[in-house]
């Protein structure tokens, strides 16, 4: 069993703040995932839990033992990094094995166990090349090996897909997860990538300017946003957050400072269920064909507004001119001037897809 608390987390870095009062809690076997922008704190985060770096006041805890006074080495977690920082002059073997050889474990233990593991990861024929002659994906399954040899308490793993051509990303997604079902252990995964976050966690954690603003199960932070920043975060595109008053009145939502509507929550086609349906007129800019789909680019109130038709109705949307859709009131969401959100114009759950 492993959880790690992190309570009251302050960090700075000369008069910089870099995390203000950070709480979180991790239960055990937990993926739990760091998500936001550039700069917002998330690898600051693993660093602390790693003890990589040390923050200025609050605990680190594993299992409800206090361990911020606790070096790198003393702490049972493996950390993956964004260049897997893999030994150039090392064969994977020796790179697998470095834990346990500074651990001083008998050579026939680390033999067994980084036979185990390369199995386990599909390079155990790798073994005795050196990283240069392997590819970026192999690369990175043994980084994942090397951290796991060792039978880490933790899995701290920052940004690990980051230099994986797309196609190989996707992949890889998959084999993490089933690394994770497979061997159980808890893992902090940072990311600015919202599918990653959306396809791997179980919790996510939605950072900005180094404070937390929400943290949740991957649908609950896409069906409840807290603000404007998180609905907009999550999501690609991102929601649609309107402010003029043409656009709010169209929507409903006057009385509010924002209205929010996500891209597939507005059709060209109206619903059969039409009872909680309004309509709206945007002017279509342009349209991007992506595969089934077409993501068009409209305006309404002086605002850009996105939304998805299928492929077999792209011909009912034309570049300049005005077009209607069709939109849930209770999927058209409410913000106030703060961009906390208050709901929605008809505050009952829809349906995942309505019937068109």
């Amino acid at each position: 069993m492993t959880t790690l608390e992190l309570e009251k987390i302050y960090l700075t870095a000369g008069k910089n703040e870099i995390l203000k009062d950070v709480n979180l809690y991790i239960d055990d076997k937990d993926f739990f995932v760091l998500l936001g922008p550039s700069g917002c704190g998330k690898t600051s985060t693993l660093r602390v839990i790693s003890g990589l770096m040390r923050q200025v006041s609050g605990k680190v805890l594993m299992d409800g033992e206090d361990i911020s006074d606790r070096p790198p080495s003393k702490r049972n977690i493996s950390m993956v990094f964004q260049d897997y920082a893999l030994y150039p002059h090392m064969t994977v073997f020796e790179n697998i094995a470095f834990p346990l050889r500074i651990a001083h474990r008998e050579m026939q233990y680390i033999r067994d166990k980084v036979k185990e593991i390369s199995k386990f990861l599909a390079i155990d024929h790798l073994v005795a090349k050196k990283p240069h002659q392997i590819s970026g994906g192999e690369r990175q399954r043994v980084a994942i090996a090397r951290a796991l040899v060792k039978d880490p308490k933790l899995l701290l793993m920052d940004e690990p897909l980051s230099n994986l051509d797309a196609k190989l990303r996707d992949a890889v997604r998959f084999e993490l997860k089933r690394i994770h079902m497979e061997t159980g252990v808890t893992t902090v995964y940072v990311t600015h990538d919202q599918l990653e976050a959306m396809t791997l966690g179980n919790r996510i954690a939605i950072f900005r300017s180094g404070t937390i603003e929400q943290v949740g199960h991957p649908m609950e932070i896409f069906n409840s946003p807290v603000n404007t920043f998180v609905a907009s975060f999550v999501g690609n595109p991102s929601m649609n957050i309107l402010e003029s008053e043409e656009a709010k009145r169209a929507l409903e939502a006057e009385t509010h400072t924002y209205a929010g509507i996500r891209p597939r929550a507005m059709f060209v086609r109206k619903p059969k269920d039409s009872a909680n349906i309004i309509s709206i007129e945007v002017k279509v800019l342009m349209k991007n064909l992506l595969g089934n789909e077409v993501l068009v680019q409209s305006e309404m109130g002086n605002e850009l507004v996105y939304f998805y038709v299928h492929i077999n109705d792209s011909s009912l949307v034309n570049e300049g001119k005005t077009t209607t859709l069709y939109a849930d009131r209770r999927r058209i969401y409410l913000f106030d001037k703060d961009g906390k959100q208050e709901g929605r114009v008809l505050s009952e759950e829809p349906l995942l897809e309505p019937e068109q």
